[in-house]
């Protein structure tokens, strides 16, 4: 799933680089294979994949949008505290 960094920022009120999310997602589970500028103005877009450690019995499966953005809003939650 590709997911541009400016989308996301509507939904979680990020002040870091896309890259720092990206790490940040991929070690809470959510594998962010990359991150890609794209664009004019350019714009991050994260490849994301769900990683086998959240469901070890299944096979990674791709990530939505909704679950993208709530995974990135609980880390940013985490950071607060």
């Amino acid at each position: 799933m590709r997911v541009p960094f400016s989308w996301l920022t509507e939904y979680v009120d990020w002040q870091g680089a896309p890259e720092e999310l990206a790490e940040l997602l991929t070690m809470s589970g959510t594998e962010v294979e990359g991150v890609e500028w794209v664009g004019a103005p350019r714009d991050a877009v994260l490849e994301a994949m769900a990683a086998a450690s959240i469901a070890p019995q299944r096979r990674p499966q791709t990530v939505t949008l909704d679950e993208f953005a709530r995974l990135a809003q609980e880390i940013r939650s985490r950071l607060d505290t």
